[in-house]
């Protein structure tokens, strides 16, 4: 501090305050990635941190403040860390005051953090885990494996390669938050369900795990019950047979505002099935009004990336608040696409008339699964804005018009008032093409299109 100034004329108690004040307003914050941020305020002068160092009431109150605080742990023991007993020691010897635990370990950690922890974690409310792929991964032999987290008053429970019966001990009311994950982890559409009906107070649900047969005894659930998910507002699935997703049929969230869906088409017989369970909750959507705009997106020749929105451009992009409903196709050759298309137009049929503003965005689209993107088109009366960009105009490669068949002719977007091209590239004119894309309908019916 510089000689001559005010503060350096000011009370050691005021400095110890000043000091006391900071590390609380620190403590409050979000985890900093540079680690004793509280430390900065001792750089201010030399008589600060004497004043600090030298003060041992002001040391042993910091101590006793410290031990009380809610601890937050994130970290990685591999197998064959070195100083993993210090890592079970620093846990285990801490149980009780830690808030908030995201870790990834072998199972035998996980073992011997149950045996070694000497009380319950009374003050844990957000839970990460995932378990290395080992011999033991994704396995049902382990059912007290999580016992250590027994009792906590959880809210957040987010696990990876975790069997059902390993878990099931911990599920309670008071989680808000689930994810379930693993390459490993193999769970039934029973084993779903009774673990939803245990969560009335659920609000997001992520699912990314493989469905298939179980050995593990289940609970008995009602396939024709409905488990009533008030409290559910964001929903995401990843579905890779058809049985991913059989569970959306025993679920009712009246509340959900956002659902996404990462769907793998490698299979063609799963396509029709996948969009039909999907097609429920866009239509219970879309009758709130979140699903007015859609905006479609071809990255490579097999994915197809379907976003459907209160509105556009800004409630398309990413953000905390999201609304609508969003959809994955992958591994989706040509002949699959078209079938994807039709499911679309049967299925959507209701939601794709809602839309009033469409967006295709720059991709790489199959020219030969043109008229499928038309009969889907003809299902979208009430489109007002359609913005195309770059080669999004392979989509109408015919002009804005549809030929529904020979001879008949009608203008695809019946309410149409306004469209943008972005640069896209026209074709020239062939004879069997039909008229301009533009001619169709813009400049002979509205002088507000372009």
């Amino acid at each position: 501090m510089a000689h001559g100034r005010s503060t350096d004329k000011l009370p050691v108690e005021i400095l110890l305050k000043i000091m006391r004040l900071y590390i609380e307003d620190i403590s409050e914050t979000e985890p900093h990635p540079h680690h004793y941020r509280w430390l900065q305020i001792t750089h201010v002068c030399r008589r600060w941190r004497d004043a600090a160092l030298e003060d041992l009431a002001f040391l042993k109150g910091t101590g006793e403040e410290a031990r009380q605080t809610s601890l937050s742990i994130e970290g990685r023991v591999p197998t064959g860390d070195r100083e993993t007993r210090r890592k079970l020691d620093l846990i285990a010897g801490n149980a009780a005051r830690i808030s908030s635990l995201d870790l990834t370990a072998s199972t035998d950690f996980f073992l011997c953090l149950g045996q070694q922890s000497g009380s319950r974690m009374a003050q844990l409310r957000e839970l990460i885990l995932e378990r290395e792929v080992d011999n033991h991964a994704g396995g049902t032999d382990d059912d007290q494996l999580l016992d250590v987290f027994l009792g906590s008053p959880l809210t957040k429970l987010l696990l990876r390669n975790f069997a059902v019966p390993v878990f099931e001990p911990l599920l309670s009311s008071t989680i808000r938050n689930l994810a379930l994950d693993g390459e490993y982890l193999e769970v039934t559409t029973e084993e779903v369900l009774m673990t939803l009906s245990k969560l009335p107070e659920l609000r997001y649900l992520c699912i990314n795990a493989s469905f298939g047969r179980s050995m593990a005894a289940v609970a008995a659930v009602d396939p024709a019950a409905t488990i009533k998910l008030l409290a559910l507002e964001e929903l995401q699935l990843t579905v890779n047979s058809i049985e991913d997703a059989k569970f959306l049929t025993s679920i009712d969230a009246p509340h959900l505002r956002y659902a996404e869906f990462d769907v793998d088409c490698t299979e063609e017989d799963n396509i029709q099935p996948a969009i039909q369970l999907i097609a429920p909750l866009l239509r219970k959507l879309s009758a709130r009004g979140l699903c007015r705009a859609a905006q479609f997106e071809a990255p490579n020749f097999d994915c197809l990336d379907i976003k459907f929105a209160k509105g556009l451009p800004t409630p398309l992009t990413t953000s905390p608040q999201e609304e609508g409903l969003h959809i994955t196709l992958k591994n989706l050759p040509w002949p699959s696409l078209n079938k994807a298309l039709h499911a679309m137009k049967v299925h959507f049929k209701y939601p794709l008339k809602a839309i009033e503003d469409l967006i295709i965005v720059d991709g790489k689209y199959d020219y030969c699964a043109c008229p499928a993107w038309y009969m889907m088109f003809a299902r979208m009366h009430g489109v007002q804005t359609l913005r195309l960009q770059g080669r999004a105009i392979d989509t109408m490669r015919y002009g804005l018009g549809f030929d529904t068949q020979k001879g008949t002719y009608r203008i695809l977007f019946p309410v149409l008032r306004k469209v943008i091209l972005d640069s896209v590239q026209f074709r020239p004119p062939q004879p069997q093409s039909g008229t301009p894309f533009i001619q169709d309908h813009g400049i002979n019916r509205s002088g507000n299109m372009g």
